[in-house]
């Protein structure tokens, strides 16, 4: 008699894989997509280093970028905005705002008039970009995360529902083989047959059962072959 065959065995390995390699994964790339594609939205605008002019065109405020590949504190930038009117309005964050993995956002002017500013960042090299591209950047970095996101999550139920499943299966069929191999031993091992009651001999002909008690004594039986024997086997009748 075969064993039965393990199961399960394969869904305890796939379903950590998914959970411990594939989650983390998916979170990783949707981290990385979003910084690429962040990252190409503000590298079209140029690089502004020293007392150098910009053309604005509108009076929609202006975000100034700052690099993050060696600054470790940005409170050290001085910028001076000036335009037609004068010294522009600037709102300068010490803190700073990271945006993506490579730029931080240091401080955003608001242009009175449209026309040519002139931007002084002690000769520190900097972006001048629309706040819109900015919220463009960030948009662009949370959906590819969002995404990223839901993928690891799935995949991390996905793979958390196998491991389960793959383990009742394997207790089960361990619990099988267990019961083949007492069966194969001769332990009988199984469901409840009932009392055993021997092999299926057929009517039994000729063998009265013991006469009951009367008054007393045992009642005598007729003989066997005696015509009135209520047990003696048929015989066949002659035309």
């Amino acid at each position: 008699m075969n064993l039965p065959a393990r199961r399960g065995i394969a869904l305890t390995v796939i379903g950590p894989i998914l959970m411990l390699i594939f989650a983390p994964a998916a979170l990783g790339i949707g981290v990385w997509r979003g910084v690429v594609a962040s990252d190409a939205r503000l590298d079209a605008y140029p690089w502004v280093r020293g007392a150098q002019s910009i053309w604005v065109d509108d009076t929609a405020a202006r975000s100034i970028l700052v690099s993050d590949d060696t600054m470790e504190d940005i409170s050290w930038v001085d910028c001076v905005v000036s335009g037609p009117s004068g010294e522009a309005d600037l709102d300068v964050s010490v803190d700073g705002g990271p945006i993506a993995s490579s730029y931080v956002e240091f401080g955003v002017f608001h242009p009175d008039t449209p026309g040519s500013y002139e931007l002084d960042c002690a000769n520190e090299q900097v972006k001048v970009v629309p706040t819109t591209a900015v919220d463009d950047a960030d948009e662009a970095f949370g959906l590819r995360f969002l995404v990223g996101l839901v993928a690891a999550v799935v995949l991390f139920l996905i793979g958390g529902t196998l491991l389960i499943v793959g383990i009742v299966k394997l207790v089960r069929s361990s619990q099988e083989r267990q019961r083949a191999l007492l069966a194969r031993a001769g332990y009988g091992y199984g469901p409840y047959q009932g009392p055993y009651q021997g092999p299926y001999q057929g009517p039994t002909y000729g063998v009265p059962p013991l006469a009951p008690y009367q008054n007393g004594r045992r009642e005598q039986l007729p003989a066997m072959g005696d015509p009135k024997d209520p047990f003696a086997p048929p015989t066949e009748r002659t035309p």
